[in-house]
């Protein structure tokens, strides 16, 4: 959950960013959330079997947060 915890700030930190126009930090943090993401949805995947089907699913919707995040943020770079 750290590993979740920490993508979720970044992605936070991310719109933040964007709605103030750091395009510079928001550019390395999308790259960085994405990365990020992906490794927690791999890690998450590995875990499956071994882990109780509520936090799988806890995670998994933490990682849907996460990820409209940083889309909200790449959109608002966009603007």
């Amino acid at each position: 959950m750290n590993a979740l915890d920490a993508v979720a700030a970044a992605a936070e930190r991310t719109a933040e960013d964007a709605a103030t126009g750091n395009r510079r930090a928001v550019e390395n943090r999308l790259a960085s959330v994405a990365t990020r993401l992906e490794n927690v949805r791999t890690r998450l995947s590995e875990a499956r079997g071994s882990i109780p089907e509520e936090l799988s699913r806890a995670v998994e919707n933490r990682l849907e947060q996460s990820r409209r995040r940083r889309e909200q943020a790449a959109a608002a770079e966009k603007l």
